[in-house]
């Protein structure tokens, strides 16, 4: 029994390290050890901007219109935007944009393919010096680009993220949910920045040198996610920005944003197989930011099934306390997982419960990921995002 406690206790701590030790530990490093990085306001490169889309007639419009708005030289940007199929009115939209605006090139693809192979043809065919890659329901604030790109005059930086903000419907439960995780994982993405490099780069608002791109190898990889593990696989930094905000109206359910979390995590695994060699010591802070921030993450549901089977065997052995109190806290974790259902679907928010329900599903999100990743179940091409009503008119 004294193995078998050991093991649980091991779970346990992996757990505790991805959401309580590493926050902390981070902030630390950061502020023990900070990366110094240049600065320039005055410098303004070439950019390219790049949106693959697919029926996206409701938002496509704003969209555009914040890119319109951007603080930054028009001499110095071209649009790129692929539509993958479209059958709504989403390539008549493009269409005229690109005839009112010389600098928007629109590409209109007969054939579905995926939003991987599109964003392959687009930046295949960008002129530009910085790539800047945005999704269609996302509106940007108008110095987006210029906070991210002045960046880029420090060589080492290879990739700028900027923020994502969630823009919540009035009693979404579930979007006060995503929007403080999303908060909480923006501060630790600050100080990764300051102590070596973020790893995270959100595929809705981010810069990265065209010199560092390499094609996606196929429809199943996570595209932001492999952006950023071969940014830091050629030994460049990437730097999180937060006064570069991109935001975005958030309506999903439950359902919706648990499909979204086991996608990312299924596809997560995918992409980290193209970049072995980053998870290995020898990677040094890369490995460490990479296990601590993503895959243990990832992984921790799975150390917590180990502990609760592993409970349920030490209980049919001994009966003993210590088993008696994990497994007392599994059902206490159902009945919170069901209490947030229903008070999400009655929009109440109820403290301490709201916040452990959607961490419960997130992580059953992560287990159901892993296991479509195993079993190669995964072939979406695209997917689509509830939005509120307003846009639906």
């Amino acid at each position: 029994m004294i193995l078998l406690n050991v093991v649980i206790i091991f779970c346990a701590l992996i757990v505790g390290y991805c959401y309580l030790l590493y926050p902390m530990l981070i902030r630390l490093l950061a502020k023990k050890y900070p990366v110094p990085s240049i600065i320039d306001e005055s410098y303004q490169p070439g950019i390219s901007i790049i949106l693959a889309v697919h029926n996206e007639e409701r938002v496509i419009e704003s969209c555009l219109a914040s890119l319109l708005a951007l603080d930054y030289p028009r001499e110095r940007i071209e649009i790129l935007i692929g539509s993958d199929g479209s059958s709504d009115c989403t390539n008549e939209i493009l269409l005229r944009y690109q005839a009112q605006y010389p600098y928007i090139k629109a590409f209109c693809f007969t054939a579905q393919r995926g939003k991987i192979e599109v964003l392959n043809d687009l930046i295949a065919a960008t002129t530009s010096e910085i790539l800047f890659c945005l999704d269609a329901d996302i509106e940007l604030t108008p110095n987006t680009l210029r906070v991210q790109v002045r960046h880029f005059a420090d060589q080492k930086i290879g990739a700028v993220a900027g923020l994502y903000k969630i823009e919540s419907p009035e009693g979404s439960v579930l979007s006060k949910s995503e929007e403080e995780y999303t908060s909480l994982d923006q501060q630790i993405r600050t100080a990764e920045s300051i102590y070596h490099s973020s790893v995270g780069l959100g595929g809705c608002n981010y810069t990265v040198r065209r010199s560092l791109w390499k094609p996606f190898p196929d429809n199943l990889i996570h595209d932001d996610l492999f952006i950023l593990l071969s940014v830091l696989d050629q030994g460049f930094r990437v730097f999180f920005e937060p006064l570069s905000v991109a935001s975005e109206k958030f309506a999903r359910n439950i359902r919706e944003e648990f499909r979204r979390k086991s996608r990312s995590a299924s596809r997560g695994f995918h992409t980290f197989s193209f970049f072995p060699e980053l998870m290995f010591p020898r990677s040094g802070k890369s490995a460490l930011l990479l296990w601590s921030h993503k895959l243990l993450r990832w992984l921790s549901p799975l150390f917590m099934m180990i502990a609760i089977g592993l409970a349920v065997v030490g209980y049919n052995a001994t009966s003993g306390l210590f088993y008696q109190i994990i497994l007392s806290g599994v059902v206490l974790a159902a009945v919170i997982v069901v209490m947030g259902y229903y008070a999400e679907r009655r929009s109440i928010a109820i403290p301490l419960v709201r916040q452990l329900s959607w961490l419960i599903v997130m992580n059953a999100a992560y287990v159901a990921g892993a296991m479509k990743y195993l079993t190669k179940s995964d072939h979406q091409v695209w997917m689509s995002s509830s939005r509120p009503e307003s846009e639906k008119q």
